[in-house]
């Protein structure tokens, strides 16, 4: 099954007032869901969308 969704990394605000980074996915149904990642996952998972925003570029 494929279904098209947008990531987007983002930077919230911990109620101690530190920010914190996590991806956000929004599906078509209006599904919004927050995932925090390790530094290794963030790290890969931002190359991948780089790769992703150049092949649209192309």
């Amino acid at each position: 099954m494929k279904i098209k969704l947008e990531a987007e990394m983002k930077v919230g605000t911990s109620k101690a007032g530190k920010p914190f980074e996590y991806l956000s996915l929004s599906f078509p149904n209006g599904y919004d869901k927050m995932i925090f990642l390790s530094p290794a996952e963030k790290y890969m998972l931002q190359g991948i969308l780089n790769d992703l925003v150049r092949q649209q570029k192309a």
